[in-house]
């Protein structure tokens, strides 16, 4: 698990895929809760908890975070604390600012 976590401590966690293996991490079985990998990792339930949201962004939006295109108030701590993300891609861009 130290895998997946390295990649959010990391400016590009986002685009390095770090949600998707936190998520992965938990569906396939390789953590049995969001509580056990957050005691794991040191950090509390409600704060990766507030991570895995990211993991369903849509592929425009991290690409252009990966790129660096990405609007300048488009920061990680935006992207985690917007708590009403919206599942559809468009509707993310659009909250989002990437066009």
């Amino acid at each position: 698990m130290g895998a997946i976590w390295l990649c959010w401590t990391s400016p590009n966690s986002v685009s390095s895929g770090g949600p998707h293996r936190c998520f992965q991490a938990l569906v396939s079985g390789q953590s049995r809760s969001v509580a056990e990998l957050a005691r794991v990792k040191g950090v509390s339930d409600r704060y990766l908890s507030s991570l895995l949201p990211l993991a369903f962004l849509a592929p425009d939006i991290v690409e252009a975070i990966a790129s660096g295109r990405q609007p300048a108030d488009l920061t990680a701590h935006r992207l985690i604390r917007t708590l009403d993300l919206p599942i559809a891609w468009p509707a993310q861009k659009q909250r989002l600012g990437i066009g």
